[in-house]
């Protein structure tokens, strides 16, 4: 261990969402002083959950742990700080169309080409071809998430045939409906791939870059550092799990791992400016005035919100800043949670033994890729009647200890709800846009109009207001090749090193982001432990990393 001389701290976290937990949880296990400052009354950020109705409790954000790093959950040993898990649910997601028709994530590839064979037979096959062609080129390209971003010019010199340069093009520079629409015949089964496309950036599925998203997860799974290592979970029962306990589940086990290692937390704790030297980071000042000193300060929020209103405007190059401050934020995602009195009816479901199977895992609204780009036009203009790209979650139904016998909480996660408003504010259209997407819901939901008690919803301006994501982009920025690999957040400081020394981006404003996985926090922690292993002359122990590094 340290011993205490200098700064208060070695190194101060801003931010205490899942990827601050997990930067902090690391760097206090190598023996440094870490302090964690939130400015909320709770940690997780989005990772978290909430009382959302009297005695009902839910994802306050997030839904989703599929991504989340099994070698995080390994090295943590986060089983050890309560977290646990449901049973793995099958069938893991569905997507419904109108008129009840539907594909579900069957575990069984005989009942999936059923789903498939309705609307388009041999569509399956040729999506399987798809899949193995991309996990085929995420080999050659051989992507290291566990660790700073491979420069784009290198990755894009490692196909190794015609074929697979072809597919490198389509999949990084192409919209995600021409790619789909060159593979499949379906329509529905088209925009089931489409939808995944656009998740969570505000682009539409035409519009070129958006391929990108269908090969993300590729790049992470056909990488030599995953192939090759010793499997922490089977990755398909991974997947479709979920925290009992909800997405905070998660959160409250980093922070018990984080503590555990003589980590500290201060919530209700807003950094208003970080403290720069002549040599570098200082420390941070609170509102209010009071200041602590560190080495080094890790930001685990927006990178431009870091740069832009936390650093002081002499200490970075003008051209820098100008960068940082030029990066698009935008949103188009808000939630609406609704409150229900029964477990739906799915209209898809060919009875009450196959609903009450749906009713456990995820589901997703389809529409066509015509309909979700006009959806995704009409927004761009700040308009948001378009129709709503719904994913949702009746997490109660697998977890019911989030709610009384009876009682169920449904989480929709909705697109395109614009952060600018053409006409009006937030606060005065929000409880109508809610409406609008149970309006849209309720076709597929046969006694949505009869179950619902209630229901609440954050808007774009919201999830800024309480979370600091700037407009409401829960990304910190659209994820395509053009702002991944070497220019995430911008180009030269893809290395979780910020322009200041001593300050470290560790959000998933960083590369790789893949949403709730904890990797931008394990990378950063990594990068800071060498670089204060390098300082202060091997003073603290850094086994722990030495035996994770890939």
């Amino acid at each position: 261990m340290l011993v205490k001389t200098g700064p208060d701290f070695d190194v101060i976290i801003v931010g205490g969402g899942h990827n601050g937990l997990v930067t902090g949880a690391y760097l206090a296990g190598s023996g440094l002083r870490v302090l964690l400052l939130e400015q909320r009354e709770t940690i997780g950020g989005l990772c978290a959950t909430a009382e959302l109705f009297p005695g009902m409790r839910g994802n306050l954000v997030a839904n989703s742990a599929h991504n989340f790093e099994p070698k995080v959950l390994s090295d943590l040993k986060l089983d050890q700080h309560g977290l646990t898990w449901t049973e793995p649910l099958r069938p893991s997601s569905f997507i419904m169309f109108p008129d009840g028709r539907r594909v579900v994530s069957w575990p069984s590839k005989e009942d999936v080409r059923k789903e498939f064979d309705r609307f388009a037979p041999g569509d399956y096959e040729a999506q399987l071809r798809l899949n193995d062609e991309m996990m085929q080129l995420a080999a050659a390209l051989d992507v290291n998430f566990f660790g700073p971003p491979p420069s784009f010019a290198d990755v894009a010199a490692r196909p190794k045939t015609p074929a697979q340069e072809e597919l490198f093009t389509k999949v990084m520079f192409g919209s995600a409906t021409d790619l789909v629409r060159e593979r499949l015949v379906s329509e529905e089964l088209q925009s089931s791939l489409a939808m995944l496309a656009a998740s969570g950036n505000f682009l539409g599925p035409a519009t070129p870059g958006t391929a990108f998203q269908l090969m993300h997860r590729a790049l992470y799974r056909g990488s030599s550092a995953v192939r090759n290592r010793p499997k922490i979970s089977a990755a398909a029962e991974f997947a479709s799990r979920a925290p009992i306990g909800g997405m905070g589940a998660i959160s409250n086990a980093l922070a018990s791992a984080f503590l555990s290692r003589g980590g500290q937390i201060r919530t209700a704790s807003t950094v208003e400016a970080i403290k720069v030297g002549p040599n570098g980071v200082e420390g941070v000042v609170l509102a209010g005035g009071e200041e602590i000193d560190a080495r080094v300060v890790a930001s685990a929020i927006n990178p431009k919100t870091t740069i832009m209103n936390l650093v002081p405007e002499d200490v970075v190059d003008s051209d820098v800043r100008s960068a940082f401050g030029g990066l698009g934020m935008a949103g188009c995602m808000a939630k609406v949670h609704v409150a229900l009195n029964d477990l739906p009816q799915f209209v898809c479901a060919a009875d009450r033994a196959e609903n009450m199977l749906l009713a456990r895992c995820g589901f997703r609204v389809g529409m066509t890729q015509d309909a979700m780009q006009q959806s995704f036009e009409a927004a761009s203009r700040g308009d948001w009647s378009g129709d709503p790209v719904i994913y949702g979650l009746v997490q109660t139904a697998s977890d019911p200890t989030l709610a009384p016998e009876g009682r169920h909480v449904m989480s929709l996660s909705v697109s395109y709800a614009p952060y600018h408003l053409a006409d009006g504010s937030w606060e005065t259209v929000g409880d109508d846009w809610a409406k609008h997407v149970l309006r849209y819901l309720s076709p597929h939901i046969s006694n949505l109009d009869q179950i619902v008690d209630d229901y609440r919803f954050l808007t774009p301006n919201d999830l800024e207001n309480e979370f600091g994501l700037l407009e409401g982009h829960a990304l910190h920025g659209n994820i395509t090749a053009s702002r991944a690999f070497n220019w995430r957040p911008v180009a030269g400081f893809s290395d979780y090193r910020a322009p200041v020394r001593g300050l470290y981006f560790c959000s998933n404003g960083t590369w790789p982001a893949l949403y709730v996985s904890g990797l931008a926090g394990h990378n950063a922690a990594q990068e800071i432990q060498r670089d204060l292993t390098d300082q202060l002359h091997g003073q603290f122990d850094s086994e722990m990393f030495d035996e994770g590094i890939q």
